[in-house]
């Protein structure tokens, strides 16, 4: 995701956000197992052929598996649709996923995971532990079995829970805070 926000001008770089973390230790939790649709609407990009975009100003994903997926700066076709901040992308080819921090519009070969009404107050750490769960089951995807809609529909990722039965936030949170660049992606999306 950096690199991609570098690109993108949009990497927030200041003496203050390269300090070294603190890393918590959370406590034990009990997992779950979540279908990608309990959290998520899937939806698809809507075109298909990046040849055929004239250069504009719309970050455009497609099924890469760098740069947060990441192909060029195009203008929107019509009948396309931007998609918000926070949506996560998953490639049908590598089942990447990346979660988007700034508004794009995506071709068909890309899984959009925007999230249910009942879940779209999750914290941004949150969304970015989901996003790492996903990725720790993208081994079942290539270019031979794509993971479009339909069959992405049908994954389940762990996720932890608390004594509620809820996902437990603030487990994810002590996590992803504790990661090496955290406070210089937390800044790209405020």
């Amino acid at each position: 995701m950096f690199a991609y926000l570098i690109k993108m001008d949009k990497a927030i770089i200041k003496p203050e956000l390269l300090q070294k973390n603190i890393k918590e230790s959370p406590s034990l939790t009990k997992w779950k197992r979540f279908m990608v649709t309990d959290l998520f609407k899937l939806h698809r990009g809507h075109f298909h052929s990046i040849a055929d975009l004239d250069p504009g100003n719309f970050p455009t994903i497609s099924r890469v598996s760098t740069d947060n997926g990441f192909v060029g700066v195009f203008d929107k076709p019509n009948g396309a649709s931007v998609w918000p901040q926070k949506t996560i992308t998953v490639s049908s080819v590598t089942g990447d996923a990346f979660i988007q921090p700034i508004p794009f519009i995506a071709t068909d070969n890309v899984v959009l995971c925007v999230l249910k009404p009942y879940y779209q107050y999750l914290r941004l750490t949150s969304l970015l532990f989901i996003q790492s769960m996903m990725n720790s089951i993208k081994w079942r995807y290539s270019y031979g079995r794509q993971c479009y809609k339909t069959k992405y529909s049908k994954t389940e990722i762990p996720l932890p829970i608390n004594i509620e039965g809820a996902l437990d936030e603030d487990f994810m949170a002590a996590f992803v805070k504790g990661a090496k660049n955290w406070p210089i992606v937390k800044a790209a999306f405020e």
